[in-house]
């Protein structure tokens, strides 16, 4: 079997020149916050500036002085968007107060890579339902949308595919180091895109007994399709995110052994706040 590793981990020995990632857990939770888990963030950093992929609650972290510090000797913050689910978004209003003095760059998705497009934010950051537009959000704040196969964010290159979700989600892989495939149906597809990455962050909503016992998917993956994936493309490292709420500690410990001795790889659980090299 292989081992789940609980502690902060070394970067893997580099076979070429190619940027040092850390990745930073701010929320591992799906749908809402619970079991004091927030909903889908993460702080990227190896580029030139900090990146978030995300901006669910779990951005409300980074007014922890420890994580703020992170940010500090910087100016300049980028994010990524993956979709437009309110559980990747609703952080949007929590800028002003984590970001108000920083130039923010949001990079959002368009068709074919999802169905919606930027002008979600607006409607999002506008009266009634905020008491400021968007444009005023922050001091400095721009708004780029992307939709093709490969970008290039805050200093790092970025694969992108379409993932089955409704809407439609965005599947990432940074530098060919990091590849993060959440708010999706497993699928075949999955293997290749992945392979050549050495972590994959991907979600674990359900299990297949669930699924075969009525739950609903909703979009979502299977612990067992999950495990099928990483042992198919070849990584070496699987990080599970995008908990379902109601989930507690001693369950995800049992699924991240299950999902260890399935892929036949190591298994590191995301706590939030802990930084782990990739």
């Amino acid at each position: 079997m292989s081992p789940v590793t609980e502690e902060p981990l070394d970067p893997l020995e580099p076979t070429a020149p190619e940027p040092a990632l850390c990745l930073v857990p701010l929320g591992t939770n799906g749908f809402f916050p619970s079991g004091g888990r927030q909903t889908m963030s993460y702080l990227l950093e190896g580029g030139n500036v900090p990146l978030l992929i995300d901006l669910g609650s779990g951005i409300s972290r980074l007014i922890e002085p420890d994580l703020a510090e992170r940010l500090a000797p910087h100016d300049e913050i980028h994010v990524l968007l993956t979709h437009y689910h309110l559980d990747h978004l609703i952080g949007l209003s929590y800028l002003p107060a984590i970001c108000r003095e920083y130039r923010v760059v949001i990079h959002a998705p368009g068709p074919p890579l999802v169905d919606g497009d930027s002008t979600a934010l607006d409607r999002l950051i506008s009266p009634p339902l905020f008491p400021v537009p968007l444009a005023n959000l922050v001091a400095d704040l721009e708004v780029v949308s992307y939709a093709g196969d490969t970008l290039e964010v805050a200093g790092l290159h970025v694969r992108t595919r379409r993932q089955r979700h409704a809407g439609g989600s965005v599947g990432l892989v940074f530098e060919q180091q990091l590849a993060f495939l959440t708010d999706c149906e497993a699928e075949s597809a999955s293997v290749e895109f992945a392979r050549g990455a050495r972590v994959l962050v991907h979600e674990v909503w359900t299990t297949d007994a669930e699924v075969a016992a009525g739950a609903p998917r909703h979009g979502h993956s299977t612990l067992e399709e999950v495990a099928t994936i990483a042992r198919g493309s070849g990584i070496e490292r699987l990080i599970p995110v995008h908990h379902r709420p109601g989930r507690r500690e001693a369950e995800l410990a049992v699924f991240h052994e299950r999902l260890a001795e399935l892929a036949e790889v190591e298994v590191v659980p995301a706590r939030e706040g802990v930084p782990i090299l990739i």
